[in-house]
């Protein structure tokens, strides 16, 4: 045989089976960490346990035989998967002898399930003692007919080295194509159906002892329904909230100088002037862009009561530390307890709100049933102004 890695022709005919590299035996061992695959034995293989002392015990299996006549042999797959790791299983020498007498039981694809629950158990516990185990909310929702890219992968290498995800873990929620983007029936029907969902998916993960605290937040979507997301998760403990930086393009937060934040980084409370609690309470957010009071009052009309959170130095690109995630929802938990004082009456409260996603979905974590009913309001481009999109009771 002329290519490389395939067994050579000896001078009696037979086939000399390849030899297995020793890069492909070393990351074998670690696949199975050091025991043998058979379901049940987890022998092992490179300690004898009576006399105390180092041995290799190991035999290492082919799935499809390393010669064509070999048990579960192939006439081309032979010598194709001979020191192919994918082929390989590590066993003890009592447990090779088993699957190889009873081919007929040990199929080529009973020993491949085998392998493969085998060592995805194995990576997932050394996961879990690397990373603390984490259930994330995926949210993707078409913005202005734009439809989001989110992958998975993407989500577990900004976990990673804190946390990991396995598979079951991560709760997809994708309405790209759903009828909300350009209508706000669509969105209110939409946001109602995104509360009970979470809702009932994370219940179920609590019920099964199958939530894992942190819930990693990863979320793209129109500001109403953010705000939904996180009321949903309002009864959960522990979350964390990532933000997609437009400048980096990461969701990873910078980090921390160390010092406090400077007075363009900072988000600070305005109250309005006349706090009699005559006038109707309204809260204007401007952290991405500016809400405009004039905006409001042509909404509203003149006889409102403006509560105001502003950033420091409004723009896209002003959430940059987790930090500042916290002293917002600081400043918010301030504003709403000082309508509450002020306005204890009032049943409706509106929000305008220009703010990235994090910030939408902690403003929803921190609904409480104290709270009057959130008029929710979105400016839409396509409507030239703000539009009332969602109430949140």
């Amino acid at each position: 045989m002329s290519r490389k890695g395939k067994g050579k022709i000896l001078l009696n005919g037979a086939i000399e089976r390849p030899k297995i590299p020793i890069s492909t035996q070393r990351n074998l061992w670690i696949a199975a960490a050091g025991r043998c695959e058979f379901p049940g034995c987890d022998r092992v293989l490179w300690y004898d346990q009576i006399m105390l002392s180092e041995i290799n015990y190991s035999n290492i299996a082919h799935i499809v035989a390393a010669s064509p006549n070999g048990p579960r042999g192939d006439a081309v797959k032979s010598l194709e998967l001979a020191s192919d790791i994918s082929n390989l299983m590590l066993m003890c020498p009592e447990h090779n002898h088993l699957i190889d007498v009873n081919e007929e039981e040990y199929t080529v694809e009973v020993l491949q399930e085998i392998k493969r629950d085998r060592e995805h158990l194995i990576k997932r516990l050394f996961d879990d003692l690397c990373s603390q185990r984490t259930t994330v909310i995926k949210l993707s929702a078409a913005i202005g007919g734009s439809v989001p890219v989110l992958t998975d992968a993407t989500i577990r290498s900004m976990l990673f080295p804190t946390n990991v995800a396995h598979d079951d873990d991560i709760i997809v929620l994708n309405y790209n194509d759903r009828p909300h983007d350009g209508d706000v029936a669509g969105l209110s029907s939409l946001s109602a159906e995104l509360l009970v969902d979470v809702k009932d998916r994370i219940g179920r993960k609590e019920r099964d002892g199958e939530l894992y605290p942190p819930v990693s937040v990863f979320s793209i979507g129109r500001i109403p329904l953010l705000v939904s997301l996180g009321r949903a998760l309002s009864a959960t403990d522990d979350c964390t909230i990532y933000q997609l930086h437009r400048d980096t393009g990461s969701w990873r937060w910078a980090e921390e100088s160390g010092q406090d934040l400077t007075s363009d980084e900072d988000i600070r409370l305005v109250l309005p002037s006349d706090r009699s609690g005559s006038a109707m309470p309204v809260v204007a957010v401007s952290i991405s862009g500016s809400v405009s009071q004039d905006d409001i009052m042509a909404i509203l009309g003149k006889d409102v009561s403006l509560f105001t959170i502003v950033a420091g130095a409004p723009g896209m690109n002003f959430m940059q530390y987790e930090s500042q995630l916290r002293r917002f929802r600081d400043i918010w938990s301030q504003l709403m307890g000082e309508i509450r004082e002020i306005s204890p009456k009032v049943q409706k409260l509106p929000i305008f709100s220009a703010v990235p996603v994090s910030v939408a979905v902690q403003m929803g974590i921190q609904h409480i049933q104290a709270d009057p009913c959130w008029s929710i309001y979105e400016l839409r481009a396509t409507k030239g102004g703000w539009e009332k999109a969602i109430e949140l009771r």
